[in-house]
């Protein structure tokens, strides 16, 4: 039998071939691109996007009297011609998701331009130098490339309003950033900055600045002056304070300080900062919670994976906009008495906490839609339950449960009803009122029975019943529940259905409904 050999410096005969094939690929659509470029002279605009394009025709120049927009993203130009700088009259040159790992100089022509778009590309290390002398770029778009430096030049790009770094490998920025007085935007997520200049105090016409998921140690202590913030995103670093100055920037309508090291935040920045309608400070070290009080704004809150261990009793009472509320994973222990406090709340999440009791007050969450109190260590709900009439999704798993209130069933809109892991021995017979309900879980607790009303249950999509080690049979007005997709019996001894139905899940229904067809006669009186 032959062995092929490749000798190292050669090419195997099928690269060869694969290659000249390109080749003749790449010329065919070089010369439609000359066709193209020919029959645009007259035209402001040129899409070559999505073209497969290798290489770009130096006939391009032929357009330097009309073309203002030329689009040539989507392609495999690794390289661009000179003559692309003979183009004056570009206003917008889109190159986004390309191999380009340089640009040529020529493009220091291009005066004109306004907006220039290399994002996803292959441009490593130093930004190319041809950038800085481009002094008329409004936006610039560097994103998911390989650039770890930025020059003191790009002082030039005085009239540059957003720039996006972000997703490359930076470690920090020159102070020359500070030159930049027209800078709205400025995104530096997803890179390995480590230290902020205080110079990029003095854009203060910085309205977005997202520093996330970088190695930030400290915040500049004059942040203050950028007096025009709306939106600061500081997660995933490794900060520990917050200087007291950011309580200047009373425009922050969106804080975000996610998964760093702080403890505690100056009251001064909760009072001032009242504009706030999106507030994260969850995954840190914040024993309590600040008063929240002035923030009448406040839309959406989260505080989750912190060591928060106590309520006070009129948290948000006076945030009557908030929507959703998350304190997932804390060591919160009690409940404020009176949950009115909460009535405006559509959304709350407490799961993962110390919680043994469920305050009657319950019922006064008028408008909420989606209640999570899993993993927790409640053993009893309140009749008042049934009064939250807009109540959608209700999440219970994981507590101490050893039964259900017959007041469940006044919430007709529910729509999720999660009591995995408890100790519940049965259903109350009103569940069967749940006509919107598509999901019950009520696996792995000590059910002995389930309550023939369930077939009045006309949504239901899902019913997790497994692991209840005394359930011996199944009604059989399960059958009439036609809606039924997933029937999850595994770890139920079910003793009273013979043997050859109890081959799954299908066999089971199928085993129901001849019974329910041998009393088809009779009224079924629920």
């Amino acid at each position: 039998m032959k062995k092929s050999v490749i000798i190292e410096g050669q090419k195997s005969r099928s690269s060869i071939r694969n290659g000249r094939s390109f080749n003749r690929m790449d010329q065919k659509s070089q010369l439609q691109i000359k066709k193209i470029i020919q029959a645009s002279k007259t035209s402001e605009r040129l899409d070559l996007s999505e073209r497969n394009i290798l290489s770009l025709n130096s006939q391009i120049a032929d357009l330097n009297e009309t073309l203002k927009v030329l689009h040539l993203q989507k392609n495999r130009i690794q390289n661009l011609p000179s003559e692309l700088g003979c183009l004056r009259l570009l206003e917008l040159l889109v190159l986004n998701e390309n191999n380009l790992t340089s640009l040529p100089d020529s493009l220091a022509n291009l005066q004109k331009l306004k907006r220039l778009d290399l994002r996803h590309n292959k441009i490593e290390g130093n930004l190319p130098n041809v950038i800085y002398q481009m002094s008329s770029i409004v936006q610039l778009f560097l994103n998911f490339n390989k650039i770890s430096q930025i020059q003191p030049g790009i002082a030039n790009l005085n009239q540059l309003v957003n720039l996006d770094l972000s997703q490359n490998k930076l470690v920090g920025l020159p102070s020359e950033i500070g030159s930049l007085k027209c800078l709205s935007s400025l995104n530096l997520s997803n890179n390995h900055v480590t230290v902020l200049p205080p110079q990029i105090s003095e854009c203060t016409e910085l309205s977005i600045l997202d520093i996330s998921h970088n190695q930030l140690k400290a915040l500049p202590a004059n942040i203050g002056k950028l007096k025009k913030l709306k939106k600061l995103s500081l997660k995933y670093n490794q900060l520990e304070i917050i200087p007291s100055s950011l309580s200047a920037c009373t425009y922050i309508e969106e804080f975000n300080i996610e998964n760093n090291l702080i403890e505690e935040i100056d009251q001064e920045v909760f009072n001032k900062l009242t504009k706030i309608r999106n507030l994260v400070l969850s995954r840190n070290k914040f024993t309590s919670l600040p008063n929240l009080s002035e923030l009448s704004n406040l839309n959406t809150f989260a505080a989750e994976y912190n060591q928060i261990t106590h309520l006070d009793d009129s948290l948000f009472s006076q945030n009557q906009k908030l929507s959703a509320m998350n304190l997932k994973s804390n060591l919160i222990g009690q409940l404020p008495p009176d949950l009115s406090i909460w009535s405006h709340l559509k959304e709350i999440n407490l799961s993962s906490n110390k919680i043994e009791e469920i305050p009657e007050s319950l019922g006064q969450l008028k408008n909420c839609e989606e209640l999570k109190i899993s993993n927790n260590k409640i053993s009893e709900l309140p009749k008042s339950i049934g009064e939250s009439k807009k109540l959608k999704i209700l999440e219970l798993d994981e507590n101490e449960l050893t039964w259900l209130p017959a007041d469940i069933g006044y919430c007709q809109k529910l729509q999720k009803l999660i009591l995995t892991s408890n100790k519940i021995s049965c259903l109350p017979t009103d569940i069967g009122s749940l006509k919107m309900l598509t999901h019950l879980y009520a696996g792995e607790n000590q059910m002995f029975t389930i309550p023939p009303h369930i077939g009045m249950m006309s949504s239901l999509k899902e019913l997790y019943i497994n692991d209840n080690p005394d359930l011996q049979n199944l009604p059989w007005e399960l059958s009439y529940c036609k809606t039924l997709q997933i029937l999850s019996i595994e770890g139920c001894p079910l003793g009273e259905i013979p043997d050859e139905f109890l081959l799954g899940p299908s066999y089971v229904i199928h085993y129901l409904r001849l019974r329910a067809n041998s009393v088809r006669n009779q009224n079924v009186d629920f």
